[in-house]
């Protein structure tokens, strides 16, 4: 009898306990405008990336830029996975180097001309979106709370401070530098291992 009792309290622990871990992978915050806008913002961001990645890849025959493209697909299904979940009407245009968003389409058509120019060029534009990247990140969690896209955004973030340092060791190899453009020189160089 003792150990029916026993068994049946740990099963009903055990029932508690996937019932909350399934709530916190099926459970919705409700979103305020400025995440709404901060995801879909990323989403494009993350898909400029990745096409602008896949060109230098071509143009150069370029591991790095195939490889963190590969990356940058990753990070845009992550942010479609959010954008799924919250029934948000997706920007993303399945067409390399189009964008809902005319900023970023005049974004990626000068980071292409300018990456066009030299090897060490596209790394230094790859630098550049990753730098930019994380500033945007940073700035968005400064007024996001929501728990889905916090998670997202700082796994995002990470995987932007990787791909800076990989750009980053790929121009110092080429005896280049390259200097900060939207974080501070202090922020930029704790970020650089």
């Amino acid at each position: 009898m003792k150990k029916i009792f026993t068994l049946l309290i740990v099963l009903f622990t055990l029932s508690i306990f996937f019932a909350e871990t399934n709530n916190i992978f099926t459970s919705k915050e409700s979103l305020s405008s400025d995440e709404i806008n901060a995801i879909l913002l990323m989403r494009e961001e993350e898909k400029l990336a990745r096409d602008v990645y896949d060109y230098f890849a071509n143009l150069y025959n370029s591991k790095i830029f195939y490889n963190i493209s590969n990356s940058e697909q990753k990070h845009t299904d992550s942010v479609k996975n959010i954008i799924e979940k919250y029934n948000l009407e997706d920007p993303f245009i399945n067409s390399t180097g189009v964008f809902e968003n005319e900023e970023l389409q005049n974004i990626y058509n000068d980071l292409i001309e300018k990456g066009s120019n030299s090897y060490i060029d596209a790394l230094k534009i790859g630098a550049m979106i990753e730098e930019l990247d994380i500033k945007d990140i940073r700035d968005s969690l400064n007024y996001i709370d929501n728990e889905d896209i916090i998670f997202v955004f700082n796994n995002l973030e990470k995987g932007s401070i990787n791909h800076l340092n990989s750009f980053m060791k790929n121009i110092e190899k080429l005896n280049s530098q390259y200097s900060p453009i939207y974080l501070s020189e202090d922020e930029f160089y704790k970020l650089i291992k």
